[in-house]
């Protein structure tokens, strides 16, 4: 059995169990390889900074956080598109991540967005350094 490094797990829909959660390294496409090692730790965005009248400044909208994959296969990129996003680039998951902690993983509603095709980059045999972002990212 291969080492599994990380516990960052997702699942389609909101408000999936903890336990329902796949640690996306256990993940395998039909035909292809593992999902490698999510990068994620610092990429946490709590919100966006608003200045008040007085020169305070508070947070607005909602958090967001990366998962940064050092390589990504194209079969890889399709089972994230048909499993998460309903075929398409974006989609209602829950995720189990680093927020603001490096030893604390939090269960959290987000939405899933992927990047365009164009957008990534092309290597050989698979897209490389690939941010999977989540946005709308609320604690369970």
């Amino acid at each position: 059995m291969a080492t599994i490094w990380q516990d960052y797990r997702i699942a389609a829909g909101h408000n999936i169990a903890l336990i329902a959660l796949t640690n996306i390294e256990t993940i395998t496409p039909p035909g292809d390889t593992r999902f490698v090692v999510v990068n994620s730790f610092g990429s946490y965005d709590p919100g966006a900074v608003r200045v008040r009248a007085d020169g305070t400044v508070y947070l607005a909208g909602y958090a967001t956080v990366v998962w940064r994959l050092a390589a990504l296969t194209f079969k890889q990129y399709e089972y994230l598109s048909t499993t998460y996003c309903a075929g398409g680039v974006s989609g209602k998951v829950t995720i189990y991540t680093r927020l603001n902690s490096i030893a604390l993983y939090k269960r959290c509603n987000a939405i899933l967005i992927l990047p365009k095709m164009p957008e990534l980059d092309k290597r050989v045999s698979a897209f490389a350094n690939t941010a999977l972002t989540f946005t709308r990212v609320v604690e369970l």
